[in-house]
Order: C-alpha cells, then sequence, then structure tokens
C-alpha cells in the first residue's frame, strides 16, 4: 500500500510538472520580446543565467538529497521553481527576469535526480524502471495539456500562463508536504556525499580515461560543439520569425503553440521507432547514422533561417527540431558502444557537462553578433559551429573501420 501511495504521487509530479513547465514555456520567448522588449543579447544572457546556475549548482544541492532527505530537496524546488516563474510573470523588467532564471535554475537542481532517487527508495530500485516509464508517458500528456493551457490563457495576456505556472508549482510544493512519503531512504555516509571534490574525481579519472583511449575525447569534443550551435537557435528562433514575418492572420502565440504541440507529437512518434533500431545497430551504422542526421539539421538549420516565406521556414525549422530529438538517442546509443560499462557514467556525465559548457560559452558571442549585425548573421553563425563535428565524426569512423579490419585480419591468422 505504500509503495503504491509513493507510486501514485511520483506519476502526479510528472504530470504536474510538465503541464507547468510547458504552459509557461510555450509563451516565455514571446513575453521576453514583446512586454519585455528584449534585444538579442539580452535574451542570451537569460539563457546563460540558466544554463550557469544549473552547471554550478548541480552537484552542490546534490547534498541535500544524498544526506538531509530526497523529500525535502525536490518540495524546495517546487517552491523555488514557482517564485521564479511568478516573478518572471509579474515584472516584465531583465534584471527581475534574469533573477528569475537564477532561482529557476537552482530550483531545478534541488529536483532533478532527487524525484527519480526518491522513487526509487521508496517502491524499490527492481520496480523503478517500470514507474520511471510510466512517469514519461504522464509527462508527455501533461506537456501536451500545458501548451493547450498556455495558447488558451496567454492569447490575450502572455505574461499569465507564466504566472499562473508559479502558482501550480507552489499548489504543488504544498501538495507534497502533505501527501509525499519517505520511508525508504537512507542518508548516505560522510564518505558518498556529492560535493566538489566528487566532480574533481569524475573529470581526472574522465581525463585519464581519455589519455588511455583517445576516441573517448572526440566524443567530448563533438558535445561541446553540439553545445555550441544550440544556444543561438533555442534563444533566436521566435525573434526571427517575428522579425522575418508579418502575422496579420493569426497571432504569434497560437501559431508557435501549435507548433510546439505538433512538433512534440511527431517527435514522440519518430523516437519510439528510432529507440527500437538503436538497440539493434553496430558502431559504424550509429556513427553514419549521426553524420546524416547532423547534415539534415545543418541542411535544415541554413533553410530556416534564409528562406523567405513562413510556411517553409516553419516546416524546416519543425524538421530541424525533429532531427534534434532523434539526434540524441542516436548519439547516446553510440556512445554506449563506445565505452566499457566500468566508465560508461563518468564519461556520459562528462559529456553532458561539455553541451553545458558549449551552451554557456557560446551563448554571449552569438548574442553579440545579433547585436553588431542582425539575428539572422547569428543563427548562420550558429548552424556553421555544426561544420566540425563531420570530422570527427569521419575520424572515428575511420578508426572504427580499422579495428574492425584488425580484429578480422587476427581472426583469419588464428585460424
Amino acid at each position: 500500500m505504500k509503495k503504491q501511495n509513493a507510486l501514485r504521487v511520483y506519476l502526479i509530479v510528472n504530470f504536474c510538472m510538465a503541464i507547468f513547465y510547458l504552459m509557461g514555456h510555450v509563451v516565455k520567448s514571446l513575453y521576453r520580446i514583446q512586454s519585455a522588449g528584449f534585444s538579442p543579447l539580452q535574451l542570451i544572457l537569460v539563457g546563460t543565467m540558466l544554463e550557469g546556475t544549473v552547471f554550478i549548482f548541480e552537484i552542490p544541492t546534490g547534498i541535500i538529497a544524498d544526506i538531509r532527505s530526497r523529500r525535502l530537496s525536490v518540495i524546495i524546488g517546487m517552491f523555488i521553481i514557482g517564485a521564479a516563474f511568478i516573478l518572471e510573470g509579474s515584472v516584465a523588467t531583465f534584471a527581475m527576469i534574469l533573477l528569475a532564471q537564477f532561482l529557476w535554475g537552482l530550483g531545478h537542481t534541488f529536483t532533478s535526480g532527487a524525484l527519480d532517487a526518491w522513487i526509487s527508495d521508496e517502491i524499490g530500485e527492481g520496480n523503478a524502471a517500470q514507474a520511471f516509464v510510466r512517469g514519461a508517458k504522464y509527462s508527455k500528456i501533461g506537456s501536451f495539456v500545458g501548451i493547450v493551457l498556455g495558447i488558451l490563457l496567454g492569447y490575450q495576456y502572455i505574461n499569465i500562463p507564466i504566472t499562473l505556472s508559479g502558482v501550480g508549482f507552489l499548489i504543488l510544493g504544498a501538495y507534497l508536504v502533505l501527501k509525499m512519503p519517505e520511508n525508504g531512504f537512507k542518508p548516505a555516509g560522510i564518505s558518498q556525499r556529492s560535493s566538489w571534490q566528487n566532480m574533481k574525481v569524475t573529470v581526472h579519472d574522465a581525463l585519464k580515461m581519455v589519455r588511455r583511449r583517445p576516441a573517448l575525447g572526440d566524443i567530448l569534443i563533438i558535445g561541446l560543439f553540439f553545445g555550441l550551435y544550440s544556444e543561438g537557435l533555442d534563444r533566436f528562433w521566435q525573434l526571427h520569425f517575428l522579425e522575418q514575418f508579418t502575422f496579420d492572420v493569426i497571432k504569434p502565440v497560437l501559431l508557435f503553440g501549435a507548433f510546439e504541440a505538433v512538433s512534440m507529437l511527431v517527435s514522440a512518434g519518430a523516437l519510439s521507432v528510432i529507440q527500437t533500431r538503436i538497440k539493434l545497430a553496430g558502431s559504424q551504422a550509429l556513427i553514419e547514422a549521426q553524420t546524416w542526421i547532423t547534415a539534415g539539421m545543418l541542411l535544415m538549420f541554413y533553410a530556416f533561417t534564409w528562406i523567405p516565406s513562413l510556411i517553409p521556414a516553419l516546416i524546416a525549422y519543425m524538421l530541424l527540431t525533429l532531427l534534434r530529438e532523434i539526434r540524441y538517442p542516436v548519439y547516446r546509443g553510440w556512445v554506449n558502444h563506445k565505452l566499457d560499462s566500468s566508465v560508461r557514467a563518468t564519461i556520459l556525465s562528462v559529456s553532458g557537462q561539455m553541451d553545458s559548457l558549449g551552451q554557456i560559452s557560446g551563448g554571449p558571442a552569438i548574442g553579440v553578433i545579433a547585436e553588431r549585425y542582425s539575428v539572422r548573421t547569428a543563427l548562420t553563425v550558429s548552424a556553421s559551429l555544426l561544420l566540425p563535428v563531420f570530422f570527427f565524426f569521419a575520424r572515428q569512423f575511420k578508426m572504427d573501420e580499422d579495428n574492425t579490419t584488425d580484429r578480422q585480419s587476427q581472426q583469419s591468422l588464428s585460424k
């Protein structure tokens, strides 16, 4: 009975968090552009604040979840995120929205990992995988509901969905105070605590592995470049549409919201197909798939940036979004092929950090380019940051091919 109660809370949290995140997210960029009057550089800087906060606080906030309480960590995160959304929706100034991004990033670090760790403690690791799958399904449904609510609520007053999202997170936090159990948690000992020392050890181990296995260096560099290119796209795509096209027939909030909903549904269908095939693919097939997917992304990125008509530009951006969704599991599948189980977690962790580092370091430069030249120029530069990854894909394919040939030669000699 206790396990069922915990599972019910977990599914409710996944469903509600998805609603509140997407309800605010679907209008945030428009709100910052139209209501707050952000410049391109300011759009980038709020994103950099969010990414930087998550990057800095991800490990320190893990101390509370590991040592004090998973439940407490999740509840703290809900209240901080709620305050961040309310602040952003209530005060349309750069300084307050920048502060809101800091709070949002901080709140996210309290919840990320802690919620999944909590349900694993409560229902047992053997049942956790099934819970994660169910939670993901509830999140998908909640995301769609959130997008629809964001469109309806933001049609007249674009700040309302953001503010109500914050209120929703506060209510969710209060619900967890009353209903969230914690019976399976065992505080970590001193030697198990997450800390900056753990990060130092992780990075040190990763560097040792890269020196021992040079191919891993390419994996990390590829992650860096995918982080570098993405920040300009994520912050400027709506601004680009608003600058290049007129919206006489339909409001941008309705168009962009409908676009997000359709993209999510198409991506979910494509992912269910591609993830089955990843399990069956070999290393060379995965490298080749990534090469073609990235080439398609680059082509659609340039097309979206330079096509002069609204509908073709939207189609190009939708295809780019779809390819981005497909690329991620293919990349992770390839990384898993390249790694022994003993080193996989470390390299995957550092790879994720490299992506974040790319976003943090590349974002401001792209913002300056947009300020001095144009958003279209900044998007073109962002797209071009994908070009170096083709060299690394080609090198990895050649190395993998040579290794396969060597193994086959050795097998022939042994016979």
